[in-house]
């Protein structure tokens, strides 16, 4: 990813700020901090030739322990020729922010000795970061002296929050490859993963309100006198409503006049946030979280009311209050919410819906759009979210949003060829039936509830939210 600035319309305003900083320092003697090479131990394996030769000749036998012991002297002077590990620096380089579209990682090492050696170098990553514990960069390179050696790395970071990244090891030898250093370099920091900016960025880009469908919407709205908030003035055309006439501009100009209304303004937006056990899952191995797509989807979403001049706020939870962000409008909310997303952890318990609605409506007494992205639990029993979405549809305007699972929706209307795929087709066409009379349940009680695919997560949700606000509910 691009350490350039993002477009003005995208959701953060620099993206360059949001990379960790860049870290150095020299290397210093790890516990047990020599070994042998390999060519070490192949010469010492040689030696059992003389043993074995000595089975035929006795007099050889004295010529195995002279072997061994100038192997042994050899091994002793190339590791007193081997350089100090102070005598090379670590640098460990973030080239662009680490978020769930991917990351890029270069390292560079400095020989300031006098002699050139061959190194190995292997940093300490989280899973979370990398899918593994750690990652092998740097494979028996020759490094000569008063050079320095650059490489990068790509990785793709699994799960928003913090990130702790450990110290590099680092190993060399010199050209004799007999004797080996061990070291580490100091370069412990804390990294955040945020959501996939490239693709907000890209959806924002997309979906922004200059885009000419979009435009032409909103357009289209203002003629129709949607929405309930003064724009301008303009002369009486055919088709106008009698309701929408002002009478004293008309008696002062003569001519009938009519406002022109427009799309509410400075309306806030709330974005609820589930993290619990369900948004823990994975559509697939390797790939984020559901709570990781959510973020990113409403990180798009976001972007899309600031730029409508909305106010967004923010409100995530599982067993506890995650992140509460009241309502506010800028690019420094933009900022904000992308921060507080980028801490969002997917918790291990189940999460208290109850909570949630209760500190929303504190949160929020007058009447706003609440824009809640969950997952329905599979049980037979009524889902909690159903009675707390309730709650809030009578006061607020909700749209509560749950991702499509796709190998459900497969299983459900998949042809068995055996009895096994029988009973797995009838208990995924019995969940997802019960998954529609949920979101029915929803509906029922005044909120608009919908299924998001994958790909079209954040299109959908925009979409939605003009609807909304054009349609003047709020």
């Amino acid at each position: 990813m691009s350490t350039a600035a993002a477009t003005s319309g995208g959701p953060v305003a620099a993206v360059a700020p949001l990379a960790p900083a860049a870290v150095a320092a020299e290397a210093y003697a790890a516990p047990w901090g020599w070994a042998c090479g390999r060519r070490m131990l192949w010469l010492l394996a040689a030696g059992l030739v003389w043993w074995l030769a000595a089975l035929a000749e006795p007099r050889w036998i004295v010529l195995a322990p002279a072997w061994e012991a100038a192997v042994l002297a050899a091994w002793v002077l190339d590791l007193r020729r081997l350089p100090v590990p102070a005598g090379l620096t670590v640098e460990r380089n973030w080239l662009g922010p680490a978020h769930l579209g991917g990351a890029r990682l270069g390292w560079r090492i400095r020989n300031r000795a006098s002699r050139g050696v061959t190194v190995w170098l292997s940093d300490e990553l989280p899973p979370g970061l990398t899918s593994g514990a750690a990652a092998g960069v740097v494979q028996g390179r020759w490094l000569a002296a008063g050079s320095q050696l650059a490489v990068e790395a790509e990785f793709q970071p699994q799960d928003l929050g913090g990130a702790r990244c450990g110290q590099p090891y680092l190993r060399y030898q010199s050209a004799w490859g007999l004797a080996e250093r061990r070291a580490r370099a100091p370069l412990a920091q804390s990294v955040r993963v945020y959501p996939d900016l490239e693709a907000a960025r890209r959806d924002a880009a997309a979906l922004s309100l200059t885009h000419p469908r979009l435009a032409a919407l909103l357009r289209n709205a203002r003629q129709k006198g949607r929405g309930r908030e003064f724009e301008s003035l303009r002369a009486f055309r055919e088709g106008d409503e009698p309701r929408d006439i002002f009478w004293p501009a008309t008696a002062r100009t003569g001519r009938t006049m009519v406002k022109v209304r427009q799309a509410e303004r400075g309306e806030p937006v709330w974005l609820v946030l589930d993290c619990g056990r369900l948004m823990r899952a994975r559509e697939r191995g390797g790939e984020p979280r559901r709570l990781g797509r959510a973020a990113t989807a409403a990180l798009t979403l976001a972007s899309a009311a600031l730029a409508a001049s909305d106010k967004v706020g923010l409100l995530a939870y599982g067993a506890g209050i995650q992140c509460r962000l009241p309502p506010a409008g800028g690019a420094g909310q933009a900022r904000a919410v992308l921060e507080a997303l980028a801490g969002l952890e997917a918790e291990r318990g189940e999460a208290d819906h109850y909570r949630a609605a209760a500190a929303l409506l504190a949160a929020q007494p007058r009447r706003a759009m609440v824009i809640w992205l969950t997952e329905l639990a599979e049980s037979g029993l009524m889902p909690e979210v159903v009675e707390a979405g309730a709650q809030i549809s009578r006061r607020h305007c909700l749209l509560l949003a749950v991702p499509r699972v796709a190998a459900l929706a497969a299983a459900a209307t998949a042809i068995p060829a055996s009895p096994r795929e029988m009973y797995l087709a009838a208990a995924a066409l019995e969940l997802a039936v019960r998954r529609q009379e949920t979101l029915a349940r929803l509906r029922a009680h005044g909120a608009r509830a919908i299924e998001l695919g994958r790909e079209t997560m954040a299109a959908t949700l925009v979409r939605q939210y003009l609807e909304i606000k054009l349609s003047g509910r709020l």
